[in-house]
């Protein structure tokens, strides 16, 4: 590992600059709090760069807010990496509420950070509300099955609200096309236009509220997740396509409410259930649809 002190950070800010810079790969390199202050600094100008990989580099509460800070307004950043970082509880809440207004950021990996209980309602509000998170992922944080159940409701309610707003721009579509329909046979039957206190069909009244995309994808693997905290989940993961839960501790009392989720998902085509105590009592044809991985 190399440490990055202040100027090496400086040199690095003007790289990411750079039109041509795409991805940033710092894993394990050192960086203090005024590195990685002056790191940030320059991800806000960096016009193209999409990929921010800072695993292990020891980052702390006052760098992680400068980064924060810098992640609220990158233009096209869309992978955030912190993978073993031993994050505090209070720059993994910097880290959740900039990512709330990031624009494009879709993968966010936390893993091996040692987040705690404390910090899992600002992940949970910002799975609810980042505008394009995708997936993010939270391996090795032994997250006990409160945290579980707080991801789970979070992912719930986001992806309930996206189905209803997906079902409710159907119904207005098939509205309107009805609408044009019998307006074609009113004109071709000569019957007068209705004007705008008629009965006319309208779409649905816009509540002012944003809708945001579906929530894809959680690595939970190496959490020690038991069959109680596998339960915590289940609502969340029929409404996903991709769940790991490599290297837990489910054994056959996660069976039934795995079968559950995955036989009334009409989404999950991958989870990865390798290394745990589970014996094959999970009925294949009856999901057969997803990718089930055992290792």
């Amino acid at each position: 590992a190399t440490e990055v002190d202040g100027p090496a950070a400086e040199k690095l800010a003007e790289a990411v600059r750079a039109p041509n810079i795409h991805s940033v790969d710092l894993i394990c390199n050192k960086m203090g709090d005024e590195a990685l202050t002056a790191f940030a600094a320059a991800i806000g100008d960096a016009a193209k760069l999409r990929n921010l990989i800072l695993r292990g580099t020891g980052a702390k509460d006052v760098g992680i807010k400068a980064l924060a800070e810098a992640i609220k307004t990158a233009p096209c950043i869309e992978l955030v990496d912190l993978h073993l970082n031993q994050l505090s509880e209070t720059s993994v809440h910097y880290l959740a509420e900039a990512l709330i207004q990031a624009p494009k950021v879709k993968h966010v990996d936390l893993s091996y950070n040692g987040v705690t209980a404390g910090a899992l309602g600002s992940l949970g509000k910002m799975i609810r509300q980042a505008p394009a998170l995708e997936f993010v992922s939270l391996s090795g944080n032994n997250i006990a099955e409160p945290g579980l159940e707080v991801l789970g409701k979070a992912i719930v309610e986001r992806n309930t609200r996206a189905q209803e707003a997906v079902e409710k721009a159907r119904a207005a579509a098939a509205a309107a096309q009805g609408g044009a329909q019998r307006a074609e046979v009113d004109e071709k039957e000569g019957k007068p236009e209705e004007n705008d206190e008629g009965s006319a069909v309208v779409g649905p009244a816009d509540d002012g509220e944003k809708v945001l995309p579906p929530f894809h994808g959680i690595d939970l693997s190496d959490n020690k997740i038991t069959d109680a905290g596998l339960r915590k989940l289940a609502g969340a993961m029929k409404l996903m396509r991709t769940v790991d839960l490599c290297d837990n501790n489910m054994d056959d009392r996660a069976a039934e409410a795995l079968v559950q989720a995955l036989c009334s998902s009409t989404s999950m085509r991958s989870i990865n259930l390798s290394q745990n105590p589970l014996k094959n009592r999970i009925p294949f044809d009856e999901v057969k649809r997803c990718r089930i991985e055992w290792g």
